[in-house]
């Protein structure tokens, strides 16, 4: 029964990466107006949007990547996804989008703890 949930949840999490952003413009700006979390990271090279409510307690999430630094910026090129796995679930996988390299140690919260780890999709 839980593979199902996070089955549906993950399909769920894609079929909302496929809306558009908004007739108003592309950029981090507007999801950020629509309730979404939008963080800078000049390391990985962009700003990343997560779905309101995307990191209470869930296993995996994906987030829209914009071509930009600034998250207030209301036209920035999207260039694709990234997922992001939480960190007591990754066991070493390869991300395939990336030649199989494995994915990304993330520390969110600031803490030295790694949190998730990402793998691009671009």
């Amino acid at each position: 029964m839980r593979k199902i949930i996070v089955i549906l949840v993950v399909v769920f999490l894609v079929a909302l990466m496929a809306l558009p952003v908004s007739a108003q413009g592309n950029g981090p700006a507007q999801l950020i107006k629509a309730g979404w979390l939008c963080l800078s990271f000049p390391s990985l090279g962009g700003v990343y949007c997560m779905p309101p409510g995307a990191f209470v307690s869930s296993e995996t999430v994906t987030a829209r990547v914009f071509d930009t630094l600034d998250p207030n910026a209301s036209d920035a090129p999207y260039i694709g996804t990234a997922l992001f796995v939480r960190a007591d679930l990754y066991n070493g996988q390869p991300c395939p989008q990336q030649g199989l390299d494995q994915y990304i140690p993330l520390d969110f919260t600031g803490d030295g703890v790694m949190d998730y780890f990402g793998c691009w999709r671009r």
